[in-house]
């Protein structure tokens, strides 16, 4: 699971995607770094809001896990 855990000690990494530039963000965990990344393209295009809102997003998946209801999307 890609969920932290509280006995969880990790390092937070952010990244440039540059394999998919225009990624708007994804949230890995490997080993002990949780990583977030965002597409090269995007984030030039990006004020500092929409960038800490989608830092946030993606945190939001390491502490509560994938979305839990599929509303048909």
């Amino acid at each position: 699971s890609d969920e932290i855990k509280k006995q969880d000690y990790l390092e937070l990494q952010f990244s440039l995607n540059y394999d998919d530039p225009n990624n708007l963000g994804g949230a890995e965990k490997i080993n002990n770094s949780a990583i977030i990344s965002i597409g090269s393209n995007t984030f030039k295009k990006l004020n500092s809001i929409n960038l800490v809102f989608i830092y946030c997003h993606e945190l939001g998946h390491f502490l509560g896990g994938h979305p839990k209801k599929n509303n048909g999307w």
